[in-house]
């Protein structure tokens, strides 16, 4: 009898195990790798600590951005804008490292790194960024959520 325990309770732990294995994660087999269009955003600002509220971003034809990572750490940020009936363009080139749910970025020419969190599916890439300045004693602070999808 406790032989057949034994192998009963292996059998169970086995299985246990090949079903744990084999669940899928979005994020665990999703790479940032490729180009992203983005689909939406928006952006709160916070002065002194009071939310003076959140504001859509206009995300149409002319008005977006798309981000292309590539497998060697660099990246093209394609922006465009449209103001006054004129559409302003501009491509951006930097590299790039993830460590975790940190995506730290810099722009070609710049000293600057820019560290955002973000979230990150097959389908759905989710950057939140954060940026605080002090102007006339006042400590402004301001959050991003951009939204991109796959292309």
């Amino acid at each position: 009898m406790k032989t057949i325990n034994k192998v009963l309770i292996l059998t169970v732990v086995l299985f246990t195990g090949i079903l744990f294995t084999s669940c899928d994660d979005d994020n665990e087999d999703s790479s940032i790798v490729g180009t992203w269009l983005q689909i939406s955003g928006s952006s709160e600002t916070i002065k002194n600590g009071v939310s003076e509220g959140v504001q859509k971003d206009d995300v149409d034809a002319d008005n977006f951005t798309r981000i292309t990572f590539n497998s060697d750490g660099t990246f093209s940020n394609f922006y465009s804008e449209s103001y006054n009936g004129k559409v302003e363009a501009s491509t951006d080139p930097g590299t790039y490292t993830i460590k975790g749910d940190i995506l730290s970025s810099s722009y070609d020419g710049e000293t600057k790194v820019y560290k955002n969190t973000f979230s990150l599916t097959d389908s759905q890439l989710v950057i939140y960024s954060t940026d605080e300045n002090t102007y006339n004693g006042d400590v402004y602070t301001y959050k991003y959520t951009t939204t991109f999808a796959r292309q």
